[in-house]
């Protein structure tokens, strides 16, 4: 198994016991659950049990599958995987008014398709809800799957006329809003379907991020997928909050002033071993696919 098999009862009873009731002789773990329900019981009884328990095998994979079931139990939050996509003199778009420029291929898109399915919610800022009007769906064919849609928007400006808000009663949408944000906003999304939520603001008078990923992990959120724009990107990295770094890089550059992907200070954590590591570099067609790993992570 790649986790200790709990011992308490949830939504379903202490999988501990059915391993034991199957007469099981050997059982080889992974790693120890770190959700102080189990915390090393599970383990221990099925040694009481007299079945051989090896532990740590497939440790380091185990730990980055599960990796948002630790973080939601350890740090009360979900693992975050922020994805950006930058030409290749390094921007993520011409400019306010070019804000939806095609920058990878259609490989390179299939790629991102598939790892929106391998996460529970997807989400953005409100200036790529506003300027790209997402749908933040997966499209990929014979996969049914709906991850809840975010949307980080502090004041609420949100249209009602949105993709977003326009098919929030077919797929689940969250608008995670500042405090102060206008009450008939509020209603007047929450009557289209979508879900509102309100947090504090932080010291730079937007939605508190910390805060905001405590909302997901409380809605039962382990894996989200952060597909803002370089001003979200920015915050989470600054913060530590960005788990993982996934950058496509397209062959062609933009050959003309930008708005920059990641700004200096984004760039020089991603260089610094102590904060990131790169993992893995994947070529998709033209693209190329750089993953970072958080070194702690």
């Amino acid at each position: 198994v790649t986790l200790e098999p709990c011992s308490h009862f949830g939504r379903s009873p202490p999988c501990v016991d059915a391993v034991i009731a199957a007469g099981v002789a050997r059982v080889v773990s992974a790693m120890e659950d770190p959700n102080p329900l189990v915390g090393g019981e599970g383990h221990a009884r099925l040694r009481a049990a007299g079945i051989v328990v090896s532990v740590g095998v497939g440790a380091a994979q185990a730990r980055r599958d599960h990796l948002g079931h630790i973080m939601r139990v350890t740090a009360g939050r979900p693992c975050v995987t922020l994805k950006l996509a930058e030409t290749a003199d390094g921007f993520a778009s011409a400019g306010a008014h070019d804000a939806r420029l095609r920058i990878t291929g259609p490989i390179a898109d299939l790629r991102v398709q598939v790892m929106r399915s391998t996460h529970e919610a997807i989400m953005v800022g409100v200036g790529t809800a506003l300027g790209d009007d997402p749908a933040l769906t997966v499209r990929l064919p014979g996969l049914d799957r709906k991850p809840l849609r975010v949307v980080l928007d502090t004041h609420l400006r949100l249209p009602e006329r949105s993709r977003l808000a326009a098919t929030a009663r077919d797929l689940p949408t969250l608008v995670i809003a500042g405090e102060t944000a206008p009450a008939d906003a509020a209603r007047r999304l929450q009557d289209q379907g979508v879900m509102v939520e309100r947090v504090p603001l932080g010291a730079d008078s937007h939605v508190d991020l910390h805060h905001a990923l405590q909302a997901l992990a409380a809605r039962g959120i382990t894996r989200a997928f952060s597909e803002g724009g370089p001003k979200v990107a920015a915050r989470l990295i600054a913060l530590g909050l960005a788990d993982e770094v996934a950058l496509i890089t397209a062959g062609k550059p933009l050959g003309r002033p930008g708005v920059a992907a990641l700004d200096p200070d984004a760039r020089a954590a991603l260089a610094d071993g102590s904060r990131y590591r790169l993992d893995e570099t994947l070529d998709y067609g033209p693209d190329t696919l750089r993953l970072w790993r958080r070194a702690d992570a």
